[in-house]
């Protein structure tokens, strides 16, 4: 079924109607607010990174070369703000790297990007195709898609309106937004009104969470906090018949668990993993 006819009911006024080429640079100065939203995560990631950089070393032993099967293609979905000028800042400052120390096949990492004030009518169908194009370049029959944040809720979309389902074997969400979330500055920043779209009782939440939140025969998991500090009310970051892993508000392995944290978290890379691989 078509994506157009699953947002009959979503207003007008929340979608954007520019298409995707005409998406403006990340970096572009027409949006400073976008901008330094940005800025501050990059800056985050990086005293993220030099803090636990001690930490930061494999939680295991290598797992992909354990059998002669070939794995799923992984595709990283990430959040809000996630990338600048295409290039994203979580998943590969971290998990990314982490799993090629693994062992894992390099040609089997997919990192899908968006920009922050893209409307997420217009991302859901390019991350269908991106998958698509994944199962090409690898001839796998399933992906294994891994989120953060916003990305979540791109991916849920996905699997439940545009049969993502079907494609995709494991689902695992980290801190992510699945039934919508807090956006520091809603409404204030230039891309305002997308972000009212990832917002708890949004019309396209309501209607994600109208359907079967895990449909298909995908696996589903996720990883959430109750300090998390943007996912709010928090369960919102996990989904009813998933495998849902509580993580605990304390200085775990050197990071705490809140949202910008527990993607760079190597002991919930190591828990990913083992769940996509299973």
């Amino acid at each position: 079924m078509g994506l157009s006819k699953q947002v009959d009911e979503i207003p007008t006024s929340n979608r954007r109607l520019t298409s995707v080429e005409g998406h403006p640079s990340a970096t572009s100065p027409k949006h400073p607010g976008r901008t330094a939203w940005m800025a501050h995560a990059a800056l985050t990631l990086l005293l993220i990174c030099a803090a636990g950089s001690a930490v930061v070393t494999p939680v295991g032993g290598s797992r992909a070369g354990a059998n002669n099967a070939t794995p799923d293609p992984i595709v990283f979905v990430h959040g809000f703000g996630g990338s600048i000028g295409g290039h994203e800042l979580f998943f590969s400052a971290g998990m990314v790297p982490w799993l090629k120390s693994q062992g894992f096949p390099a040609d089997h990492i997919f990192v899908f990007t968006y920009d922050a004030d893209e409307s997420i009518y217009d991302v859901m169908p390019r991350l269908s195709s991106f998958v698509d194009g994944a199962l090409r370049a690898t001839g796998a029959d399933k992906v294994d898609l891994v989120t953060h944040s916003k990305g979540g809720l791109i991916a849920r979309g996905y699997v439940a309106l545009l049969g993502g389902s079907a494609h995709v074997d494991g689902f695992a969400a980290i801190a992510s937004t699945l039934s919508g979330g807090e956006i520091p500055f809603c409404g204030q920043l230039p891309i305002g009104r997308e972000c009212l779209n990832n917002l708890p009782n949004s019309p396209l939440v309501n209607k994600l969470n109208a359907l079967d939140p895990t449909p298909g025969p995908a696996r589903y998991a996720t990883w959430w906090s109750r300090c998390d500090g943007v996912v709010k009310p928090v369960l919102s970051a996990t989904l009813p018949g998933a495998d849902n892993h509580e993580q605990p508000c304390d200085l775990l392995s050197g990071l705490a668990n809140n949202h910008l944290t527990m993607p760079l978290n190597p002991r919930i890379w190591n828990e990913v993993y083992g769940f996509v691989a299973s």
